[in-house]
């Protein structure tokens, strides 16, 4: 998400010609600078990207070019991905089980173009972590992903359990740490019993 490179540059100026069906005038309109052409377009600012309405939510009327960059990186990580996935089964005449962390639709990624990729028949399976807020004993782990979307798709939720036991050191003892054994023990079982109870794998 923080690609600022003339490389990203350019791709992002090329899916808004795409996007806006080499519309200049509509593209103008949409970002609300008249006069402006696909080519004055840059990634914006960590600053532009500060979400300007409640609940987190971006204002499509003053950042819609945060919006639409977060939709263009979203396509080209999911493009890479696809075409990764396709090689490796194409290089093993389709042996191999593909699985990519894909599926976070919270925090700084920018996960969210996922049509094209839920359809590929190239990737088996998403194994996006938890939120780092509620991993600790008496918390829920926040699942990342649209887990009904990729079931609906066929597609193998593999949920990481990354969690933090009472094993860890001083300095790494975050995101959910336990005190002791008895509630590391309680994190997994809780963490095993969430998975059974969604179906997720």
């Amino acid at each position: 998400p923080h690609d600022f490179s003339p490389a990203m540059a350019n791709f992002f100026r090329k899916w808004l010609l795409d996007e806006y069906k080499g519309d200049v005038l509509a593209f103008a309109a949409a970002w609300g600078r008249e006069g402006f052409s696909f080519a004055h377009a840059q990634a914006p600012t960590m600053l532009q990207r500060v979400p300007r309405l409640g609940g987190g939510f971006l204002d499509p009327l003053r950042q819609r070019n945060v919006i639409d960059y977060a939709r263009c990186e979203s396509f080209a990580i999911m493009h890479r991905v696809d075409r990764q996935c396709r090689a490796a089964k194409e290089f093993t005449d389709g042996r191999i089980f593909t699985c990519s962390q894909l599926g976070y639709l919270s925090g700084r990624y920018h996960h969210r173009e996922m049509m094209p990729i839920l359809k590929s028949r190239w990737l088996d399976s998403f194994g996006p972590a938890p939120g780092y807020m509620n991993r600790g004993a008496g918390d829920d782990i926040v699942v990342n992903a649209p887990v009904a979307s990729l079931m609906h798709h066929n597609k193998v939720f593999l949920f990481q359990s990354d969690v933090r036991s009472h094993l860890f050191t001083p300095e790494k003892r975050r995101f959910g740490e336990t005190a002791t054994a008895e509630e590391s023990v309680a994190v997994y079982r809780r963490e095993l019993g969430k998975y059974m109870k969604t179906g997720i794998v």
